[in-house]
C-alpha cells in the first residue's frame, strides 16, 4: 500500500512539470513555424543566407520532433521593404524563442539568427 501511494504522489509531482514542457514545446514550435513562413515568403535568397536560416530552423524542429507547417500564402513579388521586413519579424520571433529552449535548440536558433544578420547585410 505504501508503494501504491508514494506512485501516486510522484505522478502527481510529474503532471505539472510535464504540463510546463509541452507549453514550452507548444510556444517554442509556434515561434519556429511562424518564423520560417515569414522567410519562405520573403522575395531573395540574400546570397543564400535566408536558405541557411530556413535549415537551422528546420534543424531545431527536428530536435522538437515536430514538422513544419505546410505552405501558404502567395508567391507575388514584393518590394525589397517588405522582404527585409519579413526577415526582421522572423528574427524577432527567434531570439524570443531562445528565452524558452535550452540545448541544441538554441545552436539553431542563434545560428538561424546569425544568418538573417548576414542576410540583410547583403542586401
Amino acid at each position: 500500500m505504501n508503494a501504491i501511494f508514494s506512485f501516486r504522489i510522484a505522478a502527481l509531482l510529474l503532471v505539472p512539470e510535464l504540463a510546463a514542457r509541452a507549453q514550452v514545446t507548444f510556444t517554442a514550435s509556434t515561434g519556429l513555424n511562424n518564423a520560417y513562413v515569414l522567410l519562405r515568403q520573403a522575395n531573395d535568397n540574400y546570397g543564400g543566407h535566408r536558405g541557411q536560416a530556413m535549415q537551422q530552423i528546420r534543424l531545431a524542429l527536428r530536435e522538437l520532433d515536430l514538422p513544419l507547417l505546410p505552405a501558404s500564402g502567395s508567391s507575388k513579388r514584393e518590394p525589397q521593404y517588405i522582404s527585409d521586413g519579413q526577415l526582421r519579424e522572423a528574427m524577432l520571433l527567434l531570439q524570443e524563442c531562445t528565452v524558452i529552449i535550452s540545448g541544441r535548440l538554441v545552436k539553431h536558433v542563434n545560428q538561424a539568427v546569425d544568418e538573417i544578420n548576414v542576410a540583410l547585410r547583403v542586401n
